[in-house]
């Protein structure tokens, strides 16, 4: 299989794994999956109400680069997102914060 279709389809089923909403403390919050495929966007998204204020989160947010580089522009987690991809088995080298990405795209340029 090929390793970018492999890291597609464990991130999709990590963040599957992790939604949690509605729950008892919390009846009005729900969570989702969005996958865009065609250009490798995986977020986990919650909303909905908490008492009488208004959620819209990005609880974590990946990018797939064609290039095997894996952006994580998101991660309001406790645990550290790249540390549950290192466990999916994805290569440490080939995950990156989002603030790390101007770094990637200047190698390339030059």
């Amino acid at each position: 299989m090929d390793y970018l279709l492999k890291y597609k389809e464990d991130i999709k089923e990590y963040l599957e794994s992790k939604l949690g909403f509605p729950n008892r403390y919390f009846p009005n919050l729900r969570d989702y999956v969005i996958v865009d495929e065609t250009q490798a966007h995986f977020i986990h998204l919650l909303m909905g109400w908490k008492e009488k204020k208004y959620i819209y989160e990005a609880l974590r947010h990946v990018e797939i680069k064609a290039d095997s580089n894996i952006i994580i522009h998101q991660s309001n987690v406790d645990k550290p997102l790249h540390l549950d991809l290192i466990d999916l088995g994805i290569d440490a080298t080939h995950i990156r914060y989002h603030q790390d990405e101007m770094e990637l795209i200047e190698s390339n340029l030059f």
